[in-house]
């Protein structure tokens, strides 16, 4: 990284570090997800050998439930975590466009091009 203000990588730092609550958790919910993700195929083994193989209804019953509570954690974490993430996203990309219209707009600016034309505001 160069000594230039304003380097991709020093763009991204400070990217980062002004959104780092909303990245945290929205990464944080998005690897709940992908660990309920895993979960589904095992608790549906443990359906089929507790509750249907057995015959037992109040165990599928149970069993049932536990699924359906599964994936209510499941779609519930992603829409959250997805929701911090789009959030970071979009409040980031306005902060840039403020900067860069504050940059434009200062009286010091060298809005001047080759030809001596500057802009009208």
């Amino acid at each position: 990284m160069t000594g230039r203000r304003g380097t991709g990588g020093r763009i991204l730092a400070r990217a980062v570090a002004r959104n780092r609550r909303r990245l945290g958790i929205g990464s944080f919910l998005i690897g709940m997800h992908q660990a309920c993700e895993a979960l589904v195929p095992i608790l549906i083994g443990l359906v089929i050998d507790r509750a249907v193989a057995t015959g037992d209804r109040t165990q599928l019953v149970l069993w049932i439930a536990a699924l359906a509570v599964l994936f209510l954690v499941l779609t519930t974490v992603f829409r959250v975590g997805a929701r911090q993430l789009v959030a970071a996203i979009a409040g980031e990309a306005h902060e840039l466009r403020l900067e860069i219209a504050a940059r434009i707009m200062h009286p010091r600016s060298t809005g001047a091009s080759s030809s001596g034309w500057r802009p009208s505001w």
